[in-house]
């Protein structure tokens, strides 16, 4: 007896059973893919290249400070670096949407890992500085440039004297409201600001203040110079910018210019014999022998003053009769005898070279 083969009827199309069967087998279809997807996107990697600023910065630290390249003190130092990562597309993608939402900047807080000194700070130690590439399983492959020198400081304050500088009078007596100024500066500068003083004391000196028309008793604002006293290439943040100064004049000077005429000097040995006879002085032009000065003094002594009253003069000597050579001779400045009157330019200088004169016939 021959083998009877059964075969089951198809379901009525768009019957309750007809859809599950059609379903299920679209679930899987779905299912399935989506499973590609999801593997191909793990396994199968990118990489990718992209452009950022690394900002680097010392936090909210009143003390510490970053030391830019032209040496001065700021509290954040950029630098534009470009950097390769590996990872899956849609990580990569993700990641590169955040750094936008950021301007392309990524920021790192040094003051929490280190100290002052100078510091090798790798691109990879700011990448992976949180776990945000670890989790997306995104890893640095090249960095340019791979690490950034940083010098780290800290400001350190000293309460240090103001001397009241100034010129056009003399003082009695003055009173400086302000006496100490709060003085700030980083560590290695007041190191090297101690280096340059030696055992001089440390001072911050005023602007020089004119009190030649400033009336006795009168209260003067005198701006301080944001230097120490003779390490004045090492500038400081101070506190005041100014004081206050409560000053008795004793007495006023005044300064004028004038011209003088410069005359010449010579050994009187040159009067007994016959050297003025055959050496003639000679200088560039005639004008050479006037010379413009500043005088300073008292007031009423520099109105009274006169050119005329000024004794100005060059010395010559036998070391001067040698031929051809041209010399520089400083012009000698006498006030008259009693006078409280300076010199307060500098002083003026005669170039001139005695030539011998040819004997007659």
């Amino acid at each position: 007896m021959s083998k009877r083969t059964f075969f089951t009827p198809a379901d009525k199309r768009f019957s309750r059973k007809w859809w599950l069967d059609n379903f299920r087998a679209m679930f899987w279809v779905v299912l399935v893919t989506i499973l590609i997807w999801v593997y191909a996107d793990i396994e199968f990697t990118e990489e990718r290249t992209l452009r950022a600023t690394i900002e680097l910065t010392v936090g909210n630290s009143e003390k510490l400070v970053l030391i830019d390249e032209s040496g001065s003190t700021t509290q954040k130092i950029e630098k534009e670096v470009s950097f390769e990562l590996k990872g899956s597309a849609a990580e990569l993608d993700k990641y590169r949407r955040e750094l936008t939402k950021m301007g392309m900047k990524l920021s790192y807080d040094l003051s929490e890992s280190h100290g002052t000194g100078n510091h090798t700070i790798t691109l990879d130690d700011i990448l992976n500085s949180s776990d945000r590439l670890t989790k997306a399983g995104i890893v640095v492959q090249l960095a340019e440039p791979a690490s950034i020198e940083v010098t780290i400081d800290e400001i350190v304050e000293k309460s240090l004297p103001v001397k009241f500088q100034y010129h056009g009078a003399t003082v009695e007596k003055h009173v400086i409201d302000t006496e100490y100024a709060k003085a700030r500066a980083t560590r290695s500068d007041w190191q090297r600001i101690e280096d340059q003083l030696g055992a001089q004391d440390m001072v911050i000196h005023t602007k020089q203040v004119d009190l030649s028309n400033h009336p006795s008793g009168e209260v003067i604002t005198a701006e301080l110079l944001k230097s120490i006293a003779g390490a004045e290439d090492i500038p400081i943040l101070l506190e005041p910018a100014s004081v206050k100064v409560t000053v008795d004049i004793a007495k006023r000077f005044k300064e004028i210019n004038l011209k003088v005429t410069v005359r010449v000097m010579t050994p009187y040995i040159w009067t007994q014999g016959d050297t003025k006879q055959f050496y003639t002085l000679k200088t560039k032009d005639s004008l050479v022998w006037v010379k413009e000065i500043t005088v300073t003094g008292p007031t009423t002594e520099i109105e009274a003053l006169k050119a005329q009253d000024i004794d100005a003069y060059i010395v010559l000597s036998d070391k001067d009769l040698t031929q051809g050579e041209i010399f520089d001779r400083p012009v000698q400045i006498r006030f008259p005898s009693g006078s409280n009157v300076k010199l307060k330019s500098e002083t003026p200088t005669i170039s001139f070279t005695l030539e011998k004169v040819p004997a007659p016939g």
